[in-house]
């Protein structure tokens, strides 16, 4: 069995490593929204093919984590994900789907992959997620919620310097 480690998709490298700032939560739509303090740490897994996000934040004092594993199709701009959180979510993981696409200008492309969850006695809901750097040392986390009829409400919004 080959354990050497497979060099990081170029598009995913600009994520890699440590960042702190803050995560601003959005209860409802068009509210100023909660900011605390965050930190994330981006590290290559499954020999470079993805990428984990790890994150924390807290909410009234309590505090909180999600995990998020990217990957972008070696030969096409199709993004997957699996992304649970402490609050976000029940224990069931949310599988998401999306697009890689090029931002001119930026660090890094712009990921950006959603997913549907039950809300019984309801139809489902969604989550759509994007992040980017617009620049080497910054990292954007944005989180929306998608109601049934295909509105989206932001719902998280985290800005992040790299530390390391």
């Amino acid at each position: 069995m080959n354990s050497t480690p497979t060099k990081p998709d170029a598009r995913l490298t600009p994520y890699l490593g440590s960042w702190r700032g803050t995560s601003r939560l959005h209860m409802e739509p068009d509210s100023p929204g909660i900011t605390t303090d965050s930190t994330l740490t981006a590290t290559p897994v499954a020999k470079g093919r993805f990428i984990q996000f790890s994150y924390t934040w807290s909410h009234e004092g309590v505090a909180h984590e999600g995990t998020m594993i990217l990957g972008i199709h070696p030969k096409s701009d199709v993004a997957t994900g699996a992304w649970v959180d402490s609050w976000h979510q029940t224990n069931d993981t949310l599988f998401l789907k999306g697009t890689h696409e090029k931002v001119k200008g930026a660090a890094s492309g712009r990921v950006s992959i959603s997913g549907t969850f039950p809300a019984p006695p309801g139809p489902d809901w969604g989550w759509r997620i994007t992040v980017e750097c617009p620049e080497a040392a910054s990292l954007l986390l944005t989180m929306y919620v998608i109601e049934p009829e295909g509105e989206e409400h932001l719902a998280v919004h985290a800005e992040y310097a790299k530390t390391s």
